[in-house]
């Protein structure tokens, strides 16, 4: 008799429960198949740390391609290429199927570490089927198998993205020529130089120019000559200070010999007195100098047309310390703004010598020449104090400190004579001091025995 069982409060017979038992089982080996099938081969993931040759972590990117191939386990894979990140600290994480044992033989994944530093670094690997594995354990060197096979277009222009072309770029071994300017961000370092064309570094140079010049040059900061001094013509430039007082290079044919010729006066006097003085005139003309007479200063007496005295204003008398000869003497042949104590005045100090040096330039377009002269005569010059105390030098820092301005600082009065503005009270009592420690009405120089 038939037996019958239900399901959802259907009846069928065991035949047909026979039937469906087999569907059932022929449906569940068709979805594990597909679910295998979906999976893929097993992958092998290949974890590290990627370094510099210092052993600092890298960090950049590595470029994977690979031939088609079978696996061992009989899974073809196709050609392909992959593009992983080095992470921070050098993390490297990739998972690729494993080539160990497939076929062709010989079948090698190809990776190219392009690190941030420029480096560029090709490696094969044979990947294994145990995972996880390290750089190390697939690193491999390739024989005769595909691991030089044609790769994509892609990975070819990001494999030389970062390359240079080899004839544009300088190698670090070889004779090569540069051209152009090359800007160095700090200097570079040179060994010490061996030809007569080497680049030199700063320790070698230091080096040789220590000693040069030693003995045969005269220092700036004092030295002593021996042998006469010959020069070409006469000295040009600003002024001469020293102990032997104020003296213009090129002023006038009288003024440029004197100069030049001061050492014979001097050693002519010296050698008669017997001494070091470097003041007083000699008793006795010197044959040595023209005219016979040694040679004079820009000061003495001046005498003036009065036309020429109208054109320039009058005598320069607004220099509060002294040198207006001086200047006077520059501005009547045009050597203007030379004085070295020019360059250690007050700008309004040098505007007032400047304008009245630019009025005395016209004298020049009058006469077609320097219209100053001198007279072949003797002056005596009357003693006012030893020039140890007269502070020629130092004086120009007193009108500094105090910004010294003649249009503001003095004023002429009702008899057209200078008196201090009062607006300064420090400027003139440092003034009546500097003048008063000159000790002009001192008898003798400081260290000096009387003449008589």
């Amino acid at each position: 008799m038939p037996r019958w069982f239900a399901v959802n409060n259907n009846y069928f017979s065991r035949a047909a429960q026979g039937v469906i038992s087999l569907m059932i089982a022929l449906l569940t080996t068709l979805m594990l198949s597909i679910t295998f099938q979906a999976q893929g081969p097993a992958l092998t993931t290949i974890s590290d740390t990627v370094y510099r040759a210092n052993g600092t972590a890298a960090s950049g990117t590595v470029l994977i391609s690979w031939p088609s191939f079978q696996t061992a386990e009989g899974n073809a894979v196709a050609a392909g290429h992959l593009s992983v990140t080095i992470g921070p600290l050098g993390a490297f994480t990739a998972q690729l199927i494993p080539n160990v044992g497939s076929s062709p033989a010989g079948t090698y994944y190809v990776v190219v570490l392009q690190l941030d530093d420029g480096t560029v670094r090709t490696e094969y690997w044979a990947i294994p089927a145990t995972s996880p594995t390290t750089i190390a354990a697939v690193l491999t060197t390739p024989g005769t198998g595909l691991a030089n096979l044609a790769v994509t277009q892609e990975y070819v222009n990001a494999a030389v993205a970062n390359r240079a072309i080899d004839a544009a770029v300088v190698h670090l071994a070889g004779t090569e020529t540069i051209s152009g300017t090359k800007r160095f961000a700090v200097p570079p370092a040179l060994p010490a130089p061996a030809g007569a064309n080497d680049a030199a570094n700063k320790g070698y140079v230091d080096a040789a120019v220590a000693n040069v010049g030693s003995g045969a040059y005269v220092s700036k900061a004092g030295d002593t000559m021996s042998g006469p001094l010959t020069l070409p013509a006469d000295l040009t430039g600003e002024t001469s200070t020293s102990h032997l007082g104020h003296r213009p290079y090129r002023m006038s044919t009288s003024f440029a010999w004197n100069f030049l010729h001061q050492t014979e006066f001097l050693s002519s006097r010296q050698a008669r007195r017997g001494g070091t003085d470097t003041y007083y005139a000699p008793l006795q003309a010197s044959k040595a100098f023209p005219f016979g007479h040694p040679p004079g200063a820009t000061g003495g007496a001046w005498s003036w047309r009065r036309d020429a005295f109208d054109t320039v204003g009058g005598m320069l008398d607004t220099c509060v310390l002294g040198s207006a000869d001086w200047h006077q003497a520059f501005g009547l042949v045009q050597a203007t703004n030379v004085a070295a104590e020019m360059k250690r005045c007050t700008g309004p100090y040098v505007e007032a010598v400047l304008n009245w040096q630019a009025r005395a330039a016209k004298l020049n377009r009058i006469e077609g020449r320097s219209p100053m002269g001198c007279i072949d005569n003797f002056a005596t010059h009357a003693f006012h104090g030893s020039k140890s105390l007269r502070a020629y030098g130092e004086r120009w820092a007193l009108l500094q400190k105090w910004e010294f301005n003649p249009a503001t600082d003095i004023a002429r009065d009702y008899q057209g004579l200078w008196r201090w503005t009062g607006n300064k009270p420090g400027l003139r009592d440092d003034v009546a001091r500097y003048f008063i420690e000159r000790s002009e009405d001192g008898p003798l120089l400081l260290g000096e025995a009387p003449l008589v």
